[in-house]
């Protein structure tokens, strides 16, 4: 569906109003930044992490979440294509889209 296409494909340049809207009202944009933000730091490293481990890491930056609060978020992120959880040991992945969400909140104005 047209929908699912990137917005190169459309001609349109990336909007994520909707995707915005629907984290925004479910949880605090400052811990979805900040997750996906982490997520994209280890996706340079090339490795996913657990709930416990960003759990912990989000602690050493201030943000206490806990495991099932990460995984309320992970599971908004994943719905919106933020995301890609792995099940396992695989751990948790941002994706294209989600990166290009996070330079879109670095950017909003």
């Amino acid at each position: 569906t047209p929908a699912q296409l990137p917005p190169y494909i459309l001609d349109r340049p990336d909007d994520f109003q909707d995707e915005y809207d629907l984290l925004a009202s479910e949880e605090d944009m400052a811990q979805v930044q900040a997750l996906l933000a982490l997520l994209d730091s280890l996706q340079t490293l090339q490795r996913g992490k657990g709930r416990k481990a960003l759990s912990e890491a989000l602690q050493h930056q201030g943000l206490d979440l806990s495991e099932g609060q990460i995984r309320r978020l992970t599971s908004l992120l994943e719905h919106a294509g933020l995301v890609q959880s792995r099940q396992g040991r695989g751990g948790c992945h941002i994706t294209l889209k989600g990166r290009n969400f996070l330079n879109w909140l670095k950017n909003r104005k």
